[in-house]
């Protein structure tokens, strides 16, 4: 994210960018609840790549399809924002960095539970992730509005 350019952050900031990710998250685990059919009979089941290519490819141009939004007044360009400012100015040693730590080994674990097609499993596993995800962009929200000055 910190080597986004300047107009890459300013469109994806735009409500539809930022929110289109997010409900993108829970499709990250669907392929992965393939994989051992396509490890058994790679060619008998190719929604795995195709599914993961395509989530893939959809996380990296997201943030540039959609287009500059008429305002930046509302939460999630602020909490967008708000995380430009704190990976522009390095704050990875402040408390907010607690948001990426800790849910790694959940997301690790969800992998893992999607693997082996254990159903409310995945679901407790990756919601966490996903609800540490929610929490630091409202933490962002915070961070922006002490420090949009410097944007």
């Amino acid at each position: 994210m910190a080597i986004m350019a300047e107009k890459t952050w300013e469109k994806h900031a735009n409500p539809w960018s930022g929110w289109t990710r997010m409900i993108t998250y829970p499709l990250l685990y669907l392929p992965f609840w393939f994989l051992s059919d396509f490890l058994n009979e790679p060619s008998a089941n190719l929604f795995m790549p195709v599914g993961l290519f395509f989530v893939i490819i959809w996380f990296v141009i997201n943030p540039i399809i959609f287009p500059k939004p008429k305002s930046y007044d509302n939460w999630m360009s602020k909490g967008v924002f708000g995380e430009k400012l704190w990976t522009v100015n390095k704050r990875y040693k402040d408390i907010n960095i607690i948001f990426t730590i800790i849910p790694a080994p959940f997301f690790v674990i969800a992998l893992y539970t999607t693997y082996m097609n254990l159903f409310w499993e995945t679901m407790f596993f990756a919601s966490v992730p996903f609800l540490f995800k929610l929490w630091f962009l409202d933490r962002m929200v915070f961070y922006y509005e002490a420090n949009k000055d410097k944007l």
